[in-house]
């Protein structure tokens, strides 16, 4: 990882700790994310296409990833950036603590938006990094 990806990064993970950035969280993330104790608990695909366009887009090299998967009889999604040589780029990894995210089931998949655009709630949490 280079510095000005970390440096996003990590402007990311202090978005997310923000009351504003919390109001971008459907209600059943937002409950979800207090309840979990981690702050990037259901921002998984907002700061990933945030990530995308901080890091120049399609010209980073990145392109989104996403897992479907089963957790407590609930179908959820984890979202990342990943290059050609495989290397991932993950903001919201702390969400599974000890556990692996589940990298292993991902494929790629484009944004809701295309590559045109940035999604509304996705450029409000850009934004406020």
């Amino acid at each position: 990882m280079n510095k000005a990806q970390r440096r996003a990064i990590t402007q990311l993970r202090r978005a997310m700790r923000l009351p504003a950035a919390k109001k971008l969280l459907r209600p059943d993330w937002r409950v979800e994310n207090a309840r979990s104790g981690t702050h990037e608990t259901g921002f998984c695909y907002n700061a990933i296409e945030a990530l995308f366009y901080m890091l120049g887009g399609l010209r980073s090299g990145y392109r989104p990833r996403m897992a479907r998967y089963l957790e407590r009889g609930k179908v959820c999604t984890h979202w990342w950036l990943e290059n050609a040589a495989g290397d991932r780029l993950d903001p919201t990894r702390a969400q599974y603590g000890t556990k692996q995210p589940p990298y292993h089931l991902g494929r790629n998949c484009g944004f809701l938006t295309g590559y045109e655009r940035i999604s509304a709630r996705s450029a409000k949490l850009k934004q406020l990094a």
